[in-house]
């Protein structure tokens, strides 16, 4: 079973008139979501796959959800740890046009130190033109890159990480855990709407090749 996840935006951003934003208003209370709460979503999901339904879940991550991806996949839950006991577990990841952070970093102070941010700073939004996205200042604890069996596709056409970065992410990692499995497309940054049958392919594609 393949589990996809992006990232969860804000469906109140708190910029007032969306046609005329004011970009310095403080966040709501509470603040905007982080990764941790992404976590939290996708882990309650993925333990009632993993536990109660016994499925062997490839986890999908795109964009920010790919730290999430890497947080939720940790050691309990991967199905190498399990498979003894005769107990399903997470297989792998693919992270999809994807942010994949290094342990004790997260998406701001490794892709966003430099960013413009409002008055409010990392609690604000991450820039005025992403009017529903928060710096994530969450850091990545656990180290699935290594241990499992992943994959990278790189979004040719995506505006918001070029694919020149993409595969800069992918080099900087591979000299640490060796090589990705790798996979091109055309498509943007929502090929999930866009190029849905070419995705479905990719994934059946490293579905099979971890199989054997």
């Amino acid at each position: 079973m393949a589990l996809y996840y992006s990232h969860e935006t804000s469906s109140n951003p708190n910029v007032g008139d969306m046609k005329n934003p004011s970009f310095n208003r403080k966040p709501l209370e509470g603040g905007y979501p982080q990764g941790d709460c992404d976590k939290v979503t996708v882990l309650d999901l993925l333990k009632s796959l993993i536990e109660e339904h016994r499925e062997n879940v490839n986890i999908i991550g795109h964009s920010a959800g790919g730290w999430v991806a890497s947080k939720v996949a940790m050691l309990g839950l991967q199905m190498k740890t399990r498979k003894a006991r005769d107990l399903s577990g997470v297989v792998s990841i693919l992270y999809m046009g994807a942010f994949v952070i290094p342990v004790g970093k997260s998406i701001h102070s490794l892709f966003q130190p430099k960013a413009e941010h409002t008055k409010q700073g990392v609690m604000g939004l991450e820039t005025k033109t992403t009017t529903t996205s928060p710096v994530i200042t969450s850091v990545l604890t656990n180290d699935a890159l290594s241990v499992l069996p992943c994959a990278y596709l790189v979004l040719g056409n995506n505006l918001t990480t070029p694919k020149e970065y993409q595969e800069g992410i992918v080099a900087l990692h591979s000299q640490k855990t060796g090589p990705l499995t790798m996979y091109r497309c055309p498509a943007g940054h929502s090929l999930h709407l866009s190029w849905t049958e070419g995705l479905a392919d990719i994934v059946r594609d490293f579905a099979r090749k971890i199989e054997g």
